[in-house]
């Protein structure tokens, strides 16, 4: 059933970069073939998994700190 309600989904994964949508489809299992592909034209069983993908991700970034500084890389080691 189509609707004409906005599909976050959709948006998210058709208007990702390149770089982003290998990480999505790498994070939902999916091939190197559907980086290229829009999200209508994926499976449904594929866009499930796209869905399950990102919100993963979005959990994941929202377990980071805000901010992480360039001073992070050196390293305070106590003996």
């Amino acid at each position: 059933m189509l609707t004409s309600q906005k599909n976050i989904a959709q948006e998210t994964f058709d208007e990702s970069t390149p770089t982003m949508r290998k990480l999505i489809c790498f994070h939902a299992g999916l091939k190197s073939r559907h980086i290229n592909m829009r999200f209508f034209e994926l499976a449904h069983s594929e866009r499930i998994k796209v869905i399950e993908a990102l919100n993963s991700l979005i959990e994941f970034g929202n377990a980071l700190p805000a901010f992480i500084s360039e001073t992070d890389s050196v390293l305070h080691i106590e003996h």
